[in-house]
């Protein structure tokens, strides 16, 4: 898609997720008059392939904090973590969000699940079940899906969304949260300095 994109014609193209980071360093290298632009990745090359990232550590501190208040509450002392993959990105924000519930319930105790995938929302649901069933009243996705809010919802539990403004419209009783992005003047930012 990115190369279809590229021979299209477009002079800028803005690629948004970790996993195609390769793909977009190797069309770049064929397309040097483009513009590239890779969200959540590390790669460039000082010409035509850069990339970029917001940060999102002080949303999950505080959905964090939001978590650990309502896992005291309820007494289970234990959330749950779905966690994509073991990358810094990832793992940055499982930290603000263990340190942000910590902040509210000391005692409190983070399970994490790794489902090494984007998206896999069989996966993503049944880590959110393994960790209902090991005790966390309260499931952080770090996904894209809304999944794991149902299934805790469905306990009668409490989720936490992540990446979509409307993360809390599957279940808005049981929805405490969700962290989000709006990349939309960044991507401003991004076009107005390749203008210039």
């Amino acid at each position: 898609v990115i190369r279809q994109l590229a021979e299209a014609g477009f002079n800028a193209i803005i690629t948004c997720s970790f996993g195609y980071g390769d793909a977009t360093e190797a069309v770049a290298k064929d397309f040097p008059e483009i513009m590239f632009t890779h969200i959540s990745g590390f790669k460039r090359n000082g010409s035509n392939f850069a990339n970029m990232f917001g940060s999102m550590e002080e949303m999950k501190y505080l959905a964090g904090m939001i978590a650990g208040a309502r896992a005291k509450e309820d007494g289970s002392f234990r959330a749950g973590y779905i966690a994509p993959f073991p990358i810094p990105e990832v793992t940055r924000y499982l930290n603000a969000t263990t340190m942000g519930m910590r902040r509210t319930c000391p005692e409190c105790i983070m399970d994490v699940r790794w489902t090494f995938t984007w998206f896999d929302p069989e996966k993503e649901n049944n880590a959110a079940a393994e960790m209902l069933d090991a005790g966390a009243s309260v499931i952080i996705t770090g996904a894209d899906t809304t999944g794991p809010i149902a299934v805790a919802g469905a306990r009668g539990k409490w989720g936490i969304g992540y990446d979509s403004d409307n993360a809390c419209g599957i279940d808005p009783e049981h929805c405490l949260t969700t962290t989000y992005w709006d990349w939309g003047q960044a991507y401003a930012w991004i076009i107005n300095k390749m203008l210039e």
